[in-house]
């Protein structure tokens, strides 16, 4: 079992360019020093698993380095995208000491993205509140206060700071909706957004998103987006972004 300095994690690539899914999150684990990379060894390696959130598996099915990155996170979802089907059996055996289920997932490509446009159809917020970008400490705030994940798998703030953005909906001082990089590498980011359920369907999420949107188009930062449900396929549609493929995640649930 060798881990791959972070410095170092380009040197993995190889193994991840069979993943059309999640593409923000596999250029930031490669371009952005983000999230770890774990190979069966350093000469000539068969393997590769990648935990970056997501835990990304890679090369010749080993179940020792599977267990190892699913059950890191014992208290938490796992979710486990494999590379190929030849996977299957090795995360079947993993699932007779964990549970899992199976959830599908979409991806989406943008098209060619007019800012002006979507700025007017949902870049202005409801009454009653206000759209900001958010700083690295304002993001920490809105991300205990409504989802972890908008934090993403930035580790480090120093990492956040060179790559990291976000913009955060608030009523008066309380942040109830955000969109920022849940990864980011070179030119591309992957897209997350949460709100507060009992702000939810006001279009707060279709606001902080175009405005993420924008600060991509107007920095040459490709968005990336993955949706793991309807609601988020729904949004992606209405913001412009082309329905892509569709693949099967393994989700292994806390123990």
């Amino acid at each position: 079992m060798y881990f791959v300095p972070k410095r170092h994690h380009r040197s993995a690539a190889q193994f991840f360019t069979e993943f059309n899914c999640l593409r923000g999150t596999i250029d930031g684990l490669l371009n952005g020093n983000l999230g770890e990379i774990i190979l069966d060894n350093a000469q000539n390696p068969n393997t590769a698993v990648a935990t970056i959130g997501f835990v990304f598996a890679s090369g010749q099915p080993n179940l020792k380095l599977l267990e190892r990155s699913v059950n890191f996170q014992p208290n938490q979802e796992v979710t486990v995208i494999p590379s190929s089907s030849n996977w299957r059996d090795t995360i079947n055996k993993l699932g007779l000491t964990r549970e899992f289920e199976i959830r599908d997932r979409t991806t989406f490509k943008p098209r060619e993205i007019d800012v002006t446009k979507l700025m007017k159809l949902f870049g202005e917020p409801p009454v009653g509140f206000q759209i900001d970008q958010l700083s690295l400490n304002e993001l920490k705030v809105a991300a205990a206060e409504i989802n972890n994940n908008l934090f993403g798998s930035f580790w480090e703030d120093e990492q956040w700071n060179r790559n990291g953005v976000a913009f955060g909906v608030r009523e008066k001082n309380n942040y109830v909706c955000a969109s920022s990089a849940f990864a980011a590498g070179e030119n591309v980011i992957e897209i997350e957004i949460a709100t507060k359920a009992e702000h939810r369907r006001k279009g707060l999420a279709a606001c902080a998103a175009s405005h993420l949107i924008k600060f991509c188009v107007e920095n040459e930062v490709q968005p990336s987006w993955d949706a793991a449900n309807a609601v988020s396929e729904r949004l992606a549609k209405r913001l412009g972004f082309i329905k892509g493929s569709s693949y099967s995640a393994f989700v292994f649930l806390p123990q």
